[in-house]
């Protein structure tokens, strides 16, 4: 669910209302909420939060991937994530003796338990609640509003002490019954973005990419079929999460890094096969480089189309997974 996996990336997106953290997107009556019942003072809750990152969006990416494997697809089966497998999975560098580092264990269990805490929210005009019963499924509109984990944690296993914080290497997790309010539709997440390191350019190779990957699946099995998008610079920067980060560097006085980053992604991404190649629309080409380096650039890029065209090879072979529930990303 990708708006999850967008409210994972970094607490920069988040708004703070009745004492809790909480964030909202274009998507109606879906709300994700950070709370922990053991954190009983804000301060300490607002620490905690305060460190979501684009690793947390990564293990989420890998937990989801673990889940809609084979006979898990449906959710509530649990599945066992251990750290040292995730670690691979998100390219860190093992230890040169061997093994996983100490740091990133226990960033992967913080990780963890930043999903622990997520809750999501569902308005009752939003969503029709599908169930299998005896008869088969039997659908009923919400009457209220229905709230639950993200994850249901079923289980911890082989405890350590790591630099003196007690961790586990192993999580037994189930996703919770909200899943019954979602297509399970969905295209693979490439291994290789989750891989990238999350600085510099490549950060925002890695969130730019994934907002990619869910988009061709969306627009490939539209209606129309689209192997091409078109879009505002700004527009994909907040799906990505990234216009945060915009804001900073122009406060900092690095106007001209947002679009260095911009482009070096794009490149990246076109370099590992997530897209095809791109350009800038014509005309909006044509503005910015008559505009370059006066005041107001940075707006003039941000309202710039980029022109994406998807790889033929992903596209040609891109599955579908899907069941009959109600429609959602």
């Amino acid at each position: 669910m990708m708006v999850a996996e967008r409210a994972l990336r970094t607490s920069d997106v988040w708004q703070i209302e009745g004492g809790l953290p909480v964030y909202r997107e274009r998507q109606p009556g879906i709300t994700i909420s950070y709370h922990d019942e053991g954190l009983d003072l804000f301060d300490e809750l607002m620490r905690q939060f305060s460190k979501l990152g684009p690793r947390t969006a990564d293990v989420w990416t890998l937990l989801r991937a673990e889940i809609h494997r084979g006979k898990n697809a449906d959710g509530y089966q649990a599945v066992s994530l251990d750290a040292r497998t995730v670690a691979r999975d998100l390219g860190y560098k093992l230890h040169p003796h061997g093994g996983v580092r100490t740091s990133d264990l226990l960033e992967i269990e913080s990780a963890l338990k930043h999903i622990e805490r997520v809750r999501i929210e569902i308005s009752p005009v939003e969503r029709s609640l599908k169930r299998v019963g005896k008869n088969g499924r039997k659908t009923s509109g919400l009457q209220r509003v229905y709230s639950q984990r993200l994850i249901a944690v079923m289980g911890k296993r082989e405890q350590r002490t790591l630099r003196g914080v007690t961790c586990h290497v192993i999580w037994d997790i189930a996703l919770g019954a909200w899943v019954d309010y979602f297509h399970r539709s969905y295209a693979p997440m490439p291994s290789v973005l989750t891989a990238l390191s999350a600085r510099g350019s490549n950060l925002w190779a890695k969130q730019i990419g994934k907002e990619l990957a869910y988009w061709y699946r969306i627009d490939h099995h539209g209606p129309q079929r689209r192997t091409e998008k078109r879009i505002r610079v700004g527009q994909l920067l907040t799906w990505a999460c990234l216009l945060p980060t915009v804001a900073h560097m122009r406060s900092s006085g690095n106007r001209r890094r947002p679009r260095e980053y911009f482009e070096a992604a794009l490149d990246k991404l076109e370099g590992l096969g997530i897209l095809d190649h791109w350009h800038y629309a014509e005309r909006d080409a044509a503005k910015m480089r008559t505009g370059a380096g006066v005041s107001g650039a940075v707006d003039q890029w941000l309202a710039s189309i980029v022109v994406i065209q998807a790889p033929p090879a992903w596209i040609g072979g891109l599955p579908l997974q899907r069941n009959k529930s109600p429609p959602g990303d």
